[in-house]
């Protein structure tokens, strides 16, 4: 037979004899934990002291309601922005320039078109100031100081399709780009001139150092069609 061992009561306290080394109770009063003592923590948000069933120190850790809940962090900055109607977000944006042009302020995409949101800032502003924009139609810029992919002012906008905007940067030299294109209008009107008089693309494509995808649709004027 086991001897029996002193234990206390991890319920009520008093001591009492068992021969089971893991009963942790005097009696089933004790054991069950509808009638266990209750027992008092810090609560870890408030720090108050409170009460709780025992056995239940894993779960509780916080006196009320209250504390359990989460705080909500305040609203950031672009938080508050996105909130505001669009045409506050498009106004509190822009900078008038000596041209008369609209500057937006605001997030400017890679492309260089103003954003708000996931809108371009001059299709919103054109919406705001002269309505809906056809389907099949966009706002393209006729700033008078130059084209500003920036400018937010209605009336430096005309309605065109997409055609009609890409033939117009072309005529205003913005289709061109220095950075990474190995020709300009001058190369072009050579590479269709000696086409017509006999040369072959290929020998083309060697002369001006592109490949034969970019000098075919360069003959047909399917790329460089302003020229």
């Amino acid at each position: 037979m086991p001897s029996n061992i002193l234990r206390v009561c991890v319920a009520c306290g008093n001591p009492f004899y068992t021969p089971n080394k893991n009963q942790q109770c005097c009696s089933r009063t004790c054991s069950d934990p509808r009638r266990r003592t209750r027992q008092t923590m810090n609560c870890l948000r408030c720090g108050k002291l409170f009460e709780y069933e025992f056995g239940r120190a894993a779960t509780v850790k916080f006196c009320s309601r209250e504390c359990r809940k989460v705080p909500k962090p305040p609203p950031t900055a672009r938080a508050i922005e996105q909130k505001k109607p669009l045409r506050d977000r498009l106004l509190d944006h822009i900078t008038v320039t000596n041209t008369g042009c609209w500057i937006f302020t605001g997030r400017i995409g890679s492309h260089g078109y103003g954003m708000i949101g996931h809108k371009l800032a001059h299709r919103v502003s054109w919406e705001i100031h002269k309505g809906p924009i056809p389907e099949g139609l966009q706002p393209c810029h006729n700033c008078p100081g130059g084209d500003n992919r920036a400018c937010v002012n209605p009336e430096h906008m005309f309605l065109g399709t997409q055609k009609d905007n890409l033939l117009d940067a072309g005529k205003k030299g913005r289709m061109s780009r220095p950075h990474f294109t190995k020709l300009d209008k001058t190369k072009v009107k050579e590479i269709r001139r000696r086409f017509a008089r006999g040369e072959s693309a290929i020998s083309l494509a060697v002369r001006y150092n592109i490949t034969r995808g970019n000098i075919y649709p360069i003959i047909r004027r399917e790329t460089w069609r302003y020229i």
